[in-house]
């Protein structure tokens, strides 16, 4: 669907971006905030420190060349990041530094000659289902690097311009190189494989136990080589552990987990077999999972019948390091175990916790901050979301690592003792523990917008309507901001008294994703109309919480001169109060009956005289039930009006449109009143 432009002589399109990238503060860790969001796959260049990529699902690859310290995003017209997070490959390099590979979902392939800057499409024909996990690069010739799919592994030996598959299939779930010996080591879900020829003949060398192989990882150095992988266990690796928190077979937590985990196997330097990793808890477990697209369950990480997600798996090591091993959890395990992450210093005869950012182990408290750099989302809304859409660590140094999920990106340089939070930078005296604190943005936002509002009187006060995590308040014009939230997953809208900035009203809904998703749904969750004294470090409902107004609430206005507030409700329409706040009705005479009343926008003009967007009750692509009635709509408020008005234009559009389009609007999403005549109107129309 797009966004049409609209005109007439008294009723004109205009487009206003409900959903945007807050340039100036956003992202699940402030100001740098980021958040509504999540991030997706992390990459670490290994020939050039400074050079770092991270996805995110609000469509942008992310670059920095200063190691973090500023991002920014990577023209979408030559790359769109897709949200379906677990389907798409981290960014590969080249042993020249200035090469680097990125395909969004695992498809249609794109090479980059300057670090990132600017993309050409490659000529890797790829079968139907076939998509691309991983690339590896060859540290030592910069004209060979790998390609590692759900289906086979590719080559190329002139640095990723043409490539040829080699001679071996099934998903891949792990590859390493062994430049001493000038061993290829690759993995399927079937077992690992060597080659001496770089991947024109392999051998089957070892095959776990219980298939399938999830995950597959080595590393060498002067101690010899070290090769370890996730098998399939899960029935024993974590099906005790499962059902002492009463999961049990039959539950989706049980079985899928299950299916996507397993023991850790190590066959460390010196040694001729693989024994498991005793970790310290009563389980050996591995292998990350990831959701299944639409319906929120769990997408079958391990499965060996080439599906075509992404298996970023439960394993890593650094191909020049034979000691260290990062090992992360799965992602449907309950108290957050999968945002773990354990780390082996001695190639697998120990392993030490050090990452779980809520310590479920210890009192279910914070990391301690001297160990993990705070956000403001993570201190003041929290860490709660369920594993890693990415992890990984620099192939060439095994202290650089990092994750990605979807209120966090965090790096560590040694070895996971001490973790980072490249995406957020604080700008505040005092401890990141405190809340209310101020943040600055680092460029990589990773948060949807709805609304941005300036206080009418004292304009550096801004506030900002955000999904997920409430909103954002700014008291110098936008350089830093704090998170400004009452409860509800996404500020909408505000509004406020010009004679007084430090109250501040909201309104809000415990959804998100209007109208991206959300438009469909009559009733989307709680949410209300909120008042604070105290620029938004507290807040108080205004609107009663019971069924008839405990409901979605989109937008909002106050009239000052008469103590009036309005809310635009998601599906009854607009809701007032006459006495600032302590009762409220619902005031829909003139607008059409029925659930159809979804107003996204409300706005009064200087004589007190409302505006009020209703939008379309969108059931299907082709079904609006209510289309002859959206529109803005007018309350003549200056002259007593009791009932609102129809404002409706002729829609003229370009010739040769579909004639069924002509009389009316399909669903507008936002308008504006113009400043200098108010008698021409800006509307905007998703179609």
């Amino acid at each position: 669907m797009g966004t049409k432009l609209l005109r007439s002589v008294s009723l004109i399109g205009f487009m206003v971006l409900l959903s945007a990238h807050l340039s100036i503060s956003a992202t699940y860790e402030p100001q740098g905030i980021g958040g509504g969001g999540a991030f997706g796959s992390f990459s670490i260049s290994p020939y050039d420190e400074n050079l770092m990529f991270v996805g995110t699902d609000m469509g942008s690859l992310f670059r920095t060349v200063n190691g973090g310290q500023r991002w920014t995003a990577i023209d979408q017209t030559q790359i769109e990041y897709s949200s379906v997070l677990w389907r798409t490959a981290p960014v590969g390099f080249c042993k020249d530094p200035n090469i680097v590979f990125f395909a969004n979902e695992g498809r249609n392939p794109l090479r980059s000659t300057d670090k990132g800057k600017n993309w050409h499409a490659i000529g890797m024909p790829l079968n139907g289902s076939e998509r691309i996990n991983n690339w590896i690069s060859h540290s030592e010739d910069e004209n060979i690097v790998f390609c590692a799919t759900t289906q086979r592994l590719l080559k190329s030996q002139d640095k990723g311009i043409t490539w040829q598959a080699c001679n071996i299939t099934g998903p891949s779930v792990g590859t390493f190189i062994d430049y001493t010996d000038n061993y290829l080591y690759h993995a399927t879900s079937a077992g690992i494989y060597r080659s001496s020829d770089m991947g024109d003949n392999f051998t089957l060398i070892h095959v776990p136990a219980v298939l399938p192989l999830h995950s597959f990882a080595g590393g060498r150095d002067s101690h010899g080589t070290t090769l370890a992988y996730v098998d399939g266990d899960g029935v024993n690796a974590i099906g005790p552990w499962l059902q002492g928190f009463d999961y049990n077979p039959g539950s989706d937590v049980y079985d899928r987990s299950v299916q996507t985990s397993g023991f850790v196997w190590v066959k460390s330097a010196g040694s001729t077999d693989y024994n498991r990793v005793p970790f310290v808890e009563d389980f050996d477990c591995g292998y990350t999972s990831q959701y299944l697209a639409g319906n929120g369950s769990l997408r079958i990480g391990g499965a060996s019948d080439g599906s075509d997600h992404q298996k970023h798996g439960g394993i890593y090591m650094a191909e020049n390091n034979s000691q260290v091993i990062y090992v992360t959890g799965g992602n449907y395990w309950p108290r957050q175990y999968a945002k773990k992450v354990y780390v082996s210093m001695d190639a697998g005869q120990s392993a030490e916790k050090r990452l779980q950012m809520y310590d479920w182990d210890n009192g279910y408290e914070m990391w301690p901050a001297d160990r993990l750099e705070y956000s403001a989302v993570g201190v003041e809304v929290g860490w709660d979301d369920g594993d890693y859409y990415s992890f990984t660590v620099c192939q060439n140094n095994a202290a650089r690592a990092g994750g990605t999920g979807d209120y966090f990106l965090h790096v560590t340089e040694d070895y996971g003792e001490h973790w980072l939070a490249p995406f957020t930078e604080f700008a505040d005296t005092g401890s990141r523990t405190e809340t209310g604190k101020k943040w600055r943005s680092t460029g990589l936002e990773d948060t949807a917008i709805k609304r941005i509002e300036f206080h009418p009187t004292n304009t550096q006060l801004m506030y900002v309507g955000v999904s997920d995590i409430g909103g954002y308040m700014s008291d110098d014009g936008g350089d830093t901001v704090k998170v400004c939230e009452f409860g509800q997953n996404t500020n909408y809208d505000y509004a406020f008294d010009p004679d007084n900035d430090n109250v501040v009203y909201a309104a809000g809904s415990s959804s998100h994703a209007w109208p991206e998703i959300n438009r469909h749904r009559v009733t989307v969750g709680a949410g209300g109309i909120y008042r604070s004294n105290n620029r938004g470090e507290d807040w108080a409902r205004i609107t009663p919480n019971n069924s008839e107004f405990n409901r979605a609430f989109l937008s909002m206005a106050y009239d000052a001169d008469r103590d009036i507030i309005y809310g635009g409700s998601h599906s009854i329409g607009v809701a007032r109060s006459l006495d600032n706040g302590v009762t409220w009705e619902y005031f829909n005479n003139g607008m059409p009956a029925g659930n159809g009343r979804v107003i996204p926008q409300i706005e009064l003009d200087d004589n007190g005289n409302v505006y009020a967007l209703l939008t379309g009750d969108y059931i299907s692509s082709t079904n609006f039930t209510n289309n002859l009635d959206t529109g803005i709509y007018f309350l003549d408020v200056e002259n007593g009006a009791t009932e609102w008005e129809k404002l409706r234009g002729t829609l003229n559009l370009p010739s040769g449109s579909s004639s069924d389009l002509q009389d009316y609007w399909r669903y507008p999403t936002s308008f504006a009143v113009d400043p200098v005549d108010p008698d021409t109107l800006w509307l905007v129309d998703y179609d």
